[in-house]
This record gives C-alpha cells, structure tokens and sequence, in this order.
C-alpha cells in the first residue's frame, strides 16, 4: 500500500553539479549537452535555473561562465552562495570529456522520475475506482510519453 513512507527518487545532485561545472569549465560541452537536457530534467530547483539561464546564452550565442551566469542570476543565486557556489561547482571538473555521458545519466534519471510520478496518477485512478479503460489509457499515455522522452 502506498502512503507517506519516504519514496526513493532517482536524482543525482552531484552528476547535476557535474555537468554545470564542466559547461562553466568548458562551454562548448553545450554543443552536445543542449541536445540531451531540458531545464526540467534537473531536480535541484537551483540547478534547473542556472542550467535555464546558460541554455539561454547558448541560445543567444553569449558567453557562457561564472560570472555572466552569476550577474544574470544574482538575485536568485545570492541566497545560495552566489559566485561561490558557481565557482564550487567547478573545483572538481578538469574538463567536460565525461559531460555527454552525465547529461545521458540526467536524462534516464529525469525519465525514471516522470514514471514514478505517472504510475502514482494511475494508482490514484485505481484507488479511486475509475474503469479499467481510463486506467489503461493513462497507462498506455504514460508509455508513449515516456518512450519519447528516451528517444530524445
């Protein structure tokens, strides 16, 4: 039975930091990350809006590094330890030659995450006594969605 035991949730900050270190330490990972990652696929709120922001100067053909994304985001980021943490989260990256392959993992954890939240919509519906056609429509939905969103 589900109730409010604590769910596990596929998330990994530190792949997420990961791969704003190495597009801080390297932009031109962009080339290959942009392709992989939306803003929505990182958990860390935080990170979901650097990432935004970034993906936007990359978008706009602008520089892309800590203190371009720290003066757009100031406000936002001050509170979470500015350029610090921007700058922290480059500490551990020597270069992005990994940042494809962690954008990948991001991607798969992200997918995870959107059919654990799906199958819970369809326990709802099943608590809640709904057909067995309405079940296997969100069912099927929640596939086809999520077949997708691998895809790329």
């Amino acid at each position: 039975m589900i109730g409010t035991e604590q769910f596990y949730i596929p998330e990994s900050k530190e792949l997420e930091e990961s791969i704003l270190g190495a597009i801080l330490v390297e932009p031109d990972c962009m080339d290959d990350i942009s392709s992989i990652l939306t803003p929505d696929m990182f958990h860390t709120t935080l990170y979901k809006v650097i990432y935004n922001k970034i993906s936007e100067f990359y978008v706009q053909g602008l520089t892309i590094d800590i203190f371009t994304v720290y003066q757009a985001l100031k406000d936002r980021i001050d509170e979470n330890g500015g350029a610090v943490m921007l700058s922290s989260l480059t500490a551990k990256i020597a270069s992005s030659i990994r940042a494809k392959e962690h954008a990948l993992i991001i991607r798969e954890l992200y997918i995870l995450r959107y059919v654990m939240n799906g199958s819970l919509k369809i326990y709802d519906l099943i608590r809640s006594k709904n057909t067995l056609d309405i079940v296997f429509s969100e069912l099927n939905k929640l596939h086809t969605d999520s077949t997708n969103l691998l895809a790329g």
